[in-house]
């Protein structure tokens, strides 16, 4: 992906193996102005190589989880001596400053600028672009649809499972699923089929089908829609928090006033699921029965829908600015 959106303007490599001749003598041969690091890219021979060869390091949209803080301090001999010869951390929290501080950085080397996954979201799409996908997925115009999307095995199985008990109390609901991973699309069909249902793939679409009937789901089988079809949506389940994975990002979804639903496994987006769930701006459930309990409230409950949506997305304007914030403190460097 590197290669492809900046071939024009930068060279691109894989990163070495933390090898000290390895990486010694690829830094020589490159001699970097500065290295930047992101998030939590802690390479103790790469950094050490290169503040030896005099270069700056530089760690921006740092993050520290638990995990990686009882690891870090489990090797205090090797982290502290490398966290305290970094020349400048930015960290997206206050929580993970405090950790970069405790590990042994400089506390007038570590600033909190915030978390440019929240400037990543790209602008949303026009009304025009919205109609144009309802027409193509086939919706009514009066369907509330769901949007299961990024999701893992199991989760399907428990949006198909909800959506069969919403469709007595709500028959105008529609449900699409966005599977994660693309080799998982014929499976998740085949799971769907088995639960009762027919199957239209956004692959497959075509005006001249009949609009899908409640007993139709539809399978996101297409690759860089998953944005705008929450732009479509009621509300957005963002998978890989029922299973067990670590979460997705639920700022896409946010970022065009939606409905946010997701599991209680968002390990990787903690600090995000907190900022939302402080600010009520999403909904967090822990089993299949309470996703069902959740989206049934919030389907007869339009005004609790868009109040929601209205506050993730004020989250989200609130905390943008963070890669600008990175950019001006990496300008000393440069």
């Amino acid at each position: 992906v590197a290669s492809q959106l900046f071939s024009q303007t930068a060279a691109t490599a894989y990163f070495p193996l933390d090898f000290r001749w390895v990486v010694g003598r690829i830094l020589s041969r490159v001699r970097p102005r500065v290295v930047v690091l992101f998030e939590t890219e802690i390479w103790p021979n790469f950094i050490n190589s290169a503040i030896s060869l005099g270069i700056p390091v530089v760690v921006v949209n740092g993050r520290i989880s638990e995990a990686s803080f009882r690891y870090y301090r489990l090797l205090p001999w090797i982290f502290r001596n490398i966290f305290a010869r970094i020349s400048r951390i930015g960290m997206q929290s206050g929580a993970d400053a405090e950790r970069a501080v405790a590990l042994g950085a400089k506390p007038d080397a570590v600033f909190i600028c915030g978390n440019m996954k929240f400037d990543a979201v790209s602008e949303p799409p026009s009304a025009e672009r919205i109609e144009a996908i309802r027409r193509e997925l086939l919706l009514p115009r009066n369907a509330s649809l769901i949007v299961g999307g990024s999701t893992h095995q199991g989760e399907e199985k428990a949006l198909v499972n909800a959506y069969k008990r919403l469709l007595d109390k709500k028959p105008d609901t529609r449900l699409l699923i966005a599977p994660r991973h693309p080799e998982r699309f014929d499976e998740v069909e085949v799971l769907i089929r088995s639960q009762g249902f027919d199957v239209l793939r956004r692959s497959r679409c075509s005006s001249k089908l009949k609009p899908p009937a409640s007993n139709t789901v539809i399978l996101l089988d297409t690759i860089g829609e998953l944005a705008q079809v929450y732009a479509l949506s009621t509300i957005s389940f963002v998978g890989g928090s029922l299973a067990n994975v670590g979460g997705h990002n639920i700022i896409e979804p946010a970022a065009v006033a939606k409905a946010i639903v997701f599991g209680p496994h968002m390990h990787h987006f903690k600090d995000i699921k907190e900022i939302f769930l402080s600010e009520q701006a999403a909904i967090m459930v822990s089993s299949e029965d309470e996703l069902y309990e959740r989206l049934r409230e919030l389907l007869h409950n339009p005004e609790r829908i868009r109040a929601i949506g209205d506050a993730a997305l004020r989250v989200v304007e609130r905390n943008r600015g963070a890669t600008e914030r990175y950019f001006a403190f990496l300008k000393d460097f440069l």
